[in-house]
């Protein structure tokens, strides 16, 4: 990293006026920095959950913490809602093993996931520029600026918003397509959670299944109570909105 990177990186971690300004204006690609697990990452400090991970190391790590508690060797992780790839590529590079699949709707953060592993060419993960729901179809995806994490296929309240258009498909026709069947699932899809896991109901029946790790501002009792049928306790793992489902 050069000399002024270094300073303004160096100010942002300290959480000095400006220094962020600083660095997106120039340096609007973003920043190549490491993270605190080795993960080699472009990041943006304007963004939200990537300026987190310029300041802090990372980000939403009760989330990844809850994953690698419960993986075993050779097992497959779907990342649904992988943003720029942080927890996929974590993972796999704690749990060299893992094999790993990210899928990530919105174009401007799966370009960034790709260039994320491009970095990391010894952490081989899947990667689908698709978004997971009931069926195949093309949906609207609602966006937000300064925050691409915060993307959803339900309309975002109390924020300026774009839309674009997604393909989506359900995760058991993703099996049906030779997509391997999860043992651990993680969601971060800004309120179409309990969406995903109806489309994952073969999946949800298989007790291959041993691991759901989700965000739930809304709905929390729905998916609850679908998880709670096949079998699964969930607990928080944060006092927010993060939820673990384990059988």
């Amino acid at each position: 990293m050069n000399p002024l990177k270094s300073i303004l990186l160096a100010g942002m971690r300290r959480r000095l006026p400006g220094f962020g300004f600083a660095t997106a204006k120039l340096f609007p690609s973003g920043i190549i920095a490491t993270n605190k697990y080795g993960v080699t990452m472009q990041l943006n400090p304007y963004e939200a959950v990537e300026g987190s991970v310029l300041m802090d190391g990372y980000f939403d790590e009760p989330v990844l913490n809850g994953i690698l508690m419960h993986l075993q060797p050779d097992d497959v992780v779907w990342d649904v809602g992988a943003n720029v790839g942080l927890h996929s590529l974590a993972i796999k590079k704690l749990k060299p093993t893992a094999h790993v699949y990210a899928f990530e709707p919105f174009s401007r953060n799966f370009e960034r996931l790709c260039i994320n592993q491009q970095l990391n060419p010894d952490l081989p993960i899947h990667k689908f520029n698709l978004a997971l729901g009931t069926r195949v179809s093309i949906a609207k995806l609602y966006t937000t600026p300064r925050n691409a994490g915060r993307t959803s296929l339900q309309p975002l309240q109390h924020t300026q918003t774009t839309e674009v258009a997604v393909a989506t498909i359900a995760g058991d026709d993703l099996v049906l397509h030779q997509i391997p069947q999860p043992q651990v699932i993680k969601l971060d899809t800004e309120g179409t959670e309990l969406e995903i896991l109806m489309g994952c109901a073969s999946i949800l029946k298989d007790t291959a299944l041993r691991v759901v790790i989700y965000e739930s501002f809304t709905q929390q009792q729905e998916i609850k109570t679908l998880l709670s049928s096949h079998g699964f306790t969930i607990k928080a793992i944060d006092t927010v909105s993060n939820f673990i489902a384990i059988r």
